[in-house]
């Protein structure tokens, strides 16, 4: 068997659950190690817990001594289907660690990848065996797969679906295009029999994400507090201490109507939404540029020529490498002139 890869998780001090070093270690194992598996380059992971200074990132990953990224508060709080900071357990350090490890995998492998490998495994799609040849980008518009999904276990999908649902995620995905300046990658609900409870686990490419907690079908959020929901007559349960956030249920809904408020499914749309940004430029290829280049030519028609001109491979690197910088391609047009003059 290959020897494992060495990754150190640095928890921040007053985040790291007393004596849970060990057990956030195995789970942060089992997520990286199934995480390269699924990408088609299995290897072991071996992973030590240690605490990190109170004032620093929330989490940070390292393999030896080189830090290869870090989470803040506000990262963990979008990872969180509430909107709020959820209890920073075991199953969440691994997510965390799982994303952020399959962003940096190639640097994670002790045997070099030639450059088409490394393209695929960089957009989270698995190489195939054996792996094809041809241009990365040529490979990449053969192989990657056509959306996105959210697996949910069958019962809580039944639950969410029972009520219309399409609404609210063609509401996010015309929001998700607004903000990200592209299509945004197609998105589709799936059952999944191995999950349970009100569990939403996203699969981007070829990597399944580590799941996050959704909400009851039969409650919703509100934005008060619970004292003043009571007061209402109202039947409330706080999110988390102090919370400014309320669950209550869905079949007094209609009393709701002077407070903000989501169901399970525009939460779980609204999750998409705070997710999508930080993964879609993985799934921006060439077929997405031409498109981008279509809704633009009517209003900057040079640019768009000039643009069409230069080599599709390149300009979808440098664009998706854009996309990645900034999570959103609204300033397209000053991309491309800049590309074009380059």
């Amino acid at each position: 068997m290959s020897p494992g890869v060495p990754v150190r998780l640095a928890v921040r001090e007053d985040l790291l659950p007393n004596r849970g070093g060990e057990a956030l270690a195995r789970h942060a194992e089992a997520a990286l190690t199934a995480l390269l598996d699924g990408l088609g380059v299995p290897r072991p992971v071996t992973v030590t817990v240690g605490s990190a200074p109170l004032g620093g990132p929330a989490v940070a990953l390292f393999r030896a001594e080189e830090q290869l990224g870090s989470f803040h508060d506000n990262d963990l709080a979008a990872l969180s289907v509430l909107g709020v900071r959820p209890a920073l357990g075991a199953e969440l350090i691994a997510g965390i660690a799982r994303q952020l490890a399959a962003a940096d995998v190639p640097r994670l492998l002790a045997e070099p990848l030639d450059e088409v490998s490394r393209h695929l495994l960089d957009l989270w799609i698995r190489v195939p065996d054996p792996a094809p040849e041809g241009p990365p980008e040529a490979v990449v518009a053969v192989v990657r797969p056509v959306d996105v999904r959210l697996r949910l276990a069958p019962d809580y999908l039944r639950a969410l679906t029972l009520v219309p649902h399409e609404d609210a995620f063609r509401t996010v995905r015309w929001r998700l295009g607004r903000q990200l300046g592209v299509t945004p990658p197609r998105l589709r609900l799936e059952a999944a029999p191995e999950l349970t409870g009100t569990l939403v686990q996203p699969v981007v490419n070829d990597v399944v994400l580590c799941p996050v907690e959704g909400m009851s079908a039969d409650t919703v959020l509100v934005e008060a507090t619970t004292e003043r929901l009571r007061e209402a007559g109202l039947e409330a349960e706080p999110v988390g201490p102090d919370s400014r956030l309320a669950l209550a249920p869905a079949r007094r809904r209609a009393e709701l109507a002077g407070h903000t408020h989501w169901t399970a499914t525009e939460l779980v749309a609204y999750w998409w939404e705070s997710f999508a940004p930080t993964v879609a430029w993985r799934a921006f290829d060439e077929r997405d540029v031409a498109s981008l280049l279509d809704r633009l030519r009517p209003v900057l028609p040079t640019t768009v020529r000039l643009a069409a001109g230069l080599p599709s491979p390149w300009l979808t690197e440098r664009l998706r490498a854009a996309y990645r910088e900034s999570s959103h391609l609204v300033c397209l047009p000053t991309v491309l002139e800049g590309l074009v003059r380059s």
